[in-house]
């Protein structure tokens, strides 16, 4: 469009383009003029259209001129968008605010896309669980749930509550196989010693303070006066074939455990006195003879009576 500009000397100067590109200038000492000069000029260059790249025909700028119509020209910014869908095999791919928008997710569907096009990209393997289709390399399952589903950890479809068997408890909680009774280890294992002792088994009594400690003293001390030998039970009733070291009377195998005459094993230099944990230095016993000596010596011997 052309310009007017008023010179310090009262000159008006009209500038604009020409159909060629030429800067061009008009000189007037009278406004009224130079405003009727601008107005011609305007029109003149706004009649005059050319032929564009589009087929169109667009009005004549002056300076640079247009390549296409309105209705042709591309927009002046692109709408960049957030999720496109992969070439190959129509995975999400999510867009980076800069750079260019990717076209494939991953450089084996780009090769694939290269030498088969317009082919979807074969899928790299199946769930092993539920069969979902796979596009990552290096998985066997779809979901950590169905990894542990097929391991055994958790079942497909979960159990309905039930009632923990022991009766102190009483809590319902969800079961995470068919076989599980309570709600926790600890009561599980509670409920299985009641049921075992039940059949005529041992009752123990409750297990305190005084119980516990002599159980972990006599285990610190069988562990530091092992020589590394194994101790075995059938081998040293043979060895002594089968009679008891204290009383010298027979031992019968077939007696269980807590009757007074069941066969067990006795240090002969109890381990509270220095005497290792070796076959040399156990004997066949009976229970009532194996307790009633506790942690004497041979030269403190004792008789038993009745």
């Amino acid at each position: 469009m052309p310009s007017t500009k008023r010179s310090g000397d009262g000159i008006i100067r009209v500038r604009y383009r020409d159909i060629d590109g030429h800067q061009c200038e008009a000189r007037f000492d009278d406004e009224p003029k130079a405003h009727v000069h601008f107005a011609d000029v305007a029109a003149l260059l706004a009649t005059r259209s050319r032929t564009a790249k589009c087929g169109h025909a667009v009005p004549v700028h002056p300076g640079r001129q247009r390549l296409s119509c309105d209705g042709c020209a591309p927009p002046l910014r692109r709408i960049r968008p957030e999720i496109v869908v992969c070439a190959g095999c129509s995975a999400q791919i999510p867009v980076r605010v800069t750079g260019p928008i990717p076209l494939w997710c991953s450089g084996r569907c780009r090769a694939w896309g290269a030498a088969h096009p317009g082919v979807p990209t074969p899928p790299l393997a199946q769930c092993a669980n539920c069969g979902v289709v796979l596009h990552r390399t290096g998985k066997k399952y779809c979901s950590l749930r169905c990894g542990e589903i097929a391991r055994g950890a958790r079942l497909a479809e979960p159990l309905p509550m039930r009632r923990c068997a022991l009766k102190e408890c009483d809590v319902e909680f969800q079961p995470k196989h068919k076989r599980q009774r309570c709600c926790c280890e600890r009561h599980g294992k509670i409920h299985s010693h009641r049921l075992y002792r039940a059949a005529g088994k041992e009752v123990r009594e409750p297990w305190g303070d005084k119980r516990r400690e002599a159980y972990h003293r006599r285990r610190a001390l069988r562990k530091a006066a092992s020589t590394g030998v194994p101790v075995r039970f059938g081998e040293i009733a043979e060895r002594d074939e089968w009679v008891c070291g204290i009383c010298d009377k027979p031992v019968d195998p077939k007696t269980l455990y807590p009757d007074p005459m069941s066969p067990s094993l006795d240090h002969v230099i109890p381990l509270t006195k220095g005497g290792a944990h070796d076959p040399s230095n156990v004997q066949l016993a009976h229970l009532v003879c194996n307790t009633a000596k506790g942690d004497r010596l041979d030269d403190e011997r004792f008789v038993l009576t009745g």
